[in-house]
């Protein structure tokens, strides 16, 4: 009588040895030769033969991988197409929210064109945030700027570009910034802005006091008394410093290339930049970051038209944060006087259930 032991020695052994392997024992037979011992002798006569560890051959390498492969390509099929389906459904929504932000700020169809051709200068997957997000929106403008520039277009065609990209800034809501918002280009700088214009490595003024009297979207025109100042030397090309304050946010300092104009005439004309350096004037001093925040709707003082519900919960991005406020980027907008409370995440702790007001 055969022991159970012996038989499942013998099946293992037909699972290794035979030619061709039966449907079921194709997943066992490499497990076989790897993980067990078989005989390497049996005798039909003997109750003992004599046993050696036999490591895995080149056929059930193969058949392993081939039967991990098997396995495995039907999940990752499925995870992919998953994947490829919540994309394509995530990229609908945001179209979606896009089209929802350009008929709501009204845009004409050339600013539609232009605001989607503004959006391929930068990488982002969500559209709508250029409606949300000063600082995108004025490094897109500053690329194209930059191209239109490179190409060495006519005064005409400056001048068209000048008024759609005008329209654009005053229709998204760029064109005056509250003082509670940092500038972010030379381009936010307001009309009759004062300040000082000093040479890149001089601590005296060349020019102690300049207006701001013009801001396109390709220059700035700086306009000052010409009695009592000599600049020699400086012309189109040469690098300044224009400094001045904005009341209840900052000192700014800005490092300009001039651009053309007459120092006869008290009206130079320079370069727009993004590369501005603050001191914050603020009590509470406002620090950039990219968190987390959960914001949930309390109180609106018009339901019917508002984007959220009372208590729903929305899903934001902060991008800056101080001791009195802060300030964050969402698919869904919420109207002034609004009350919410906000959750969020710093290394000091978990802050939730914080009363806020838009």
């Amino acid at each position: 009588m055969v022991s159970p032991v012996r038989a499942g020695k013998l099946i293992l052994f037909w699972i290794r040895t035979a030619p061709i392997k039966p449907l079921f024992a194709w997943p066992f037979f490499p497990a076989a030769g790897m993980l067990w011992p078989v005989y390497a002798d049996l005798n039909d006569d003997a109750n003992v033969g004599y046993l050696h560890w036999q490591g895995p051959g080149l056929t059930e390498i193969i058949g392993m991988i081939l039967f991990v492969a098997a396995l495995c390509t039907p999940i990752l099929f499925l995870y992919l197409r998953g994947r490829r389906k919540a994309q394509k459904e995530q990229q609908a929504d945001d179209q979606k929210l896009f089209l929802d932000q350009v008929q709501r700020a009204e845009l004409t169809a050339e600013e539609q064109v232009r605001l989607t051709a503004l959006l391929k200068h930068e990488r982002s997957l969500q559209p709508q945030v250029i409606f949300q997000s000063l600082p995108f929106f004025e490094r897109c403008v500053d690329t194209e700027i930059a191209r239109l520039r490179q190409r060495a277009s006519s005064p005409d065609e400056q001048a068209h570009y000048d008024a759609v990209l005008g329209s654009l800034r005053r229709k998204l809501g760029y064109l005056t910034l509250p003082f509670e918002t940092p500038l972010v280009s030379t381009r936010n700088i307001a009309l009759g802005q004062q300040g000082s214009l000093y040479g890149r490595s001089n601590r005296i003024p060349l020019i102690p006091l300049v207006h701001v009297v013009e801001n396109t979207e390709f220059h700035f025109t700086l306009e000052f008394a010409t009695e009592g100042h000599e600049l020699i030397g400086v012309e189109p090309g040469a690098g300044l410093r224009f400094i001045f304050t904005r009341k209840n946010d900052g000192v700014y300092g800005v490092a300009v290339t001039m651009a053309g104009g007459s120092f006869t005439k008290g009206s130079l004309l320079f370069w727009h930049t993004l590369d501005l350096k603050r001191n914050q004037l603020r009590q509470h001093v406002r620090m950039e970051v990219s968190l987390p925040v959960k914001v949930r709707l309390i109180k609106t003082q018009d339901a019917q038209t508002s984007s959220l519900k009372v208590g729903e919960i929305l899903e934001a991005k902060m991008s800056d944060l101080s001791g009195g406020g802060l300030s964050f980027l969402a698919d869904k907008s919420l109207k002034p006087g609004d009350s919410v409370t906000l959750q969020f995440t710093l290394p000091q702790g978990v802050f939730a259930g914080c009363p806020a007001k838009i």
